[in-house]
């Protein structure tokens, strides 16, 4: 078949021939081929073109080329040269549709290169994510450790200021124990100023409270060994029946004798020297000197936290000799001063001292406890225990600290302890 195009001036014809479709690779379907053979003859033409001889209307011819013109722009069409036989295949290929992708020869085949642009471009958006996602992250990290900072450092100041005030509040004990012995210098009772508790005073970022109790209106431990270093019968008995009377076993005592004695002998047959503590884990020995805390008890064979609880308000551990207050003794102190007195006897006793303490001590226990432990007591007290506690904000501070006032009424601080007993 003859085709003549109209073009300008002249008329191109050229011959097509149809040939049979070759299977195109990896669709397994059939492409046509069209080619023109020949060389194309150029002739003058008017407003249409000819083909053989006939003059065909130039609609018509633009209607058939409309095909290869889509053809040509989906790049479908490659032009192939160097064929023997002069004719230049229009074939539906692979490497037309690569073409096609690549975006050769402008048009919209251009337009379709975007693609690799736009993977790009969501490759970019994620690594922005990943960014923003990091930097936030050591953002609230950073924030969290300057919070942690700033907390530190609040914490670190309110302490130091709270231990200002427990320091004050010692002064504030020293002051009234020392008007108190300017006011009554022969009896130290519970209806005294001293005795009152504080109730919470607001201070600056906080509120403070504390409360003063006679240490020698309990047994003092270190009674237990006399100044030879030998335990003392007298001390020990009360002990023994003080441990009865809080529910405890009185056998425990020989236990305490011999973690306070400076000798490693074995007190027979309720003792514990070093060979007692042998199997603990860890192992340890006998301290062989005064106690300087109470709470000492829990070390010692046979004692536990519930039965230094039990015992814990009637022991104290002061220098040894000191005698007890039985104006300030709680009941079971009075008590354990002798085997004959019973607890009727000691509710009349209370009820006798009352809160302005005894007129004369020897006249009230006489007959009551022996000659020597009558030795023993007395209605004076040179040992106190201030326990403060100070609250600032979120901090609160505990302070015991164990004070003696001599007989100038100079008071000072022998024994501190911050926080739970």
């Amino acid at each position: 078949m003859s085709v003549a195009l109209g073009m300008g001036h002249g008329v191109a014809s050229a011959e097509l021939e149809e040939r049979p479709g070759v299977a195109s690779s990896g669709t397994g379907s059939a492409s046509s081929t069209m080619a023109f053979r020949g060389t194309p003859e150029v002739r003058p033409c008017g407003s249409g073109a000819a083909v053989h001889g006939r003059t065909r209307p130039l609609k018509a011819i633009v209607e058939d080329a409309l095909p290869f013109a889509a053809a040509l722009e989906e790049g479908a069409l490659p032009f192939a040269a160097g064929r023997e036989d002069g004719v230049l295949p229009f074939v539906v290929t692979p490497e037309g549709r690569q073409a096609r992708r690549r975006g050769w020869a402008g048009g919209r085949g251009r337009s379709r290169a975007v693609a690799p642009a736009a993977q790009q471009r969501g490759v970019a958006v994620i690594t922005a994510m990943l960014v923003v996602a990091i930097g936030t992250i050591i953002a609230v990290n950073l924030m969290w450790d300057a919070t942690l900072d700033q907390r530190r450092t609040l914490a670190a100041l309110a302490s130091d200021q709270g231990l200002l005030y427990l320091q004050s509040a010692e002064a504030w004990a020293g002051d009234i124990l020392r008007q108190d012995l300017v006011d009554s210098p022969d009896a130290d009772h519970l209806g005294e100023e001293w005795a009152v508790e504080l109730p919470p005073l607001p201070v600056e970022g906080g509120v403070i409270a504390g409360r003063l109790e006679d240490l020698q209106g309990r047994f003092n431990l270190n009674n237990l060994v006399g100044p030879n270093g030998r335990e003392d019968p007298i001390a020990v008995a009360q002990f023994e029946r003080l441990l009865a009377l809080a529910g405890l076993d009185a056998a425990l005592a020989g236990a305490v004798v011999d973690w306070i004695d400076p000798d490693i002998e074995l007190r027979f047959p309720d003792g514990g020297e070093d060979a007692a503590y042998a199997d603990t884990n860890p192992q340890y020995r006998t301290a062989n000197g005064l106690l300087t805390s109470p709470s000492e008890l829990m070390a010692i064979n046979g004692f536990d936290r519930t039965a230094y609880r039990a015992l814990a308000p009637y022991v104290t551990a002061l220098p040894p000799g000191t005698p007890i207050n039985v104006n300030t003794a709680p009941p079971l102190v009075l008590q354990s001063l002798s085997e004959t007195m019973d607890q009727a006897l000691v509710e009349s006793l209370v009820e006798e001292r009352a809160d302005i303490g005894f007129e004369d001590v020897d006249a009230a226990f006489r007959g009551l406890v022996e000659p020597d432990m009558l030795q023993r007591i007395d209605a004076v007290t040179s040992y106190f225990l201030l326990t403060a506690t100070v609250q600032l904000g979120t901090t609160q501070l505990t302070m015991r600290s164990v004070m003696q006032r001599d007989p100038s009424g100079l008071t000072r601080a022998l024994f501190r302890n911050l926080g739970v007993e």
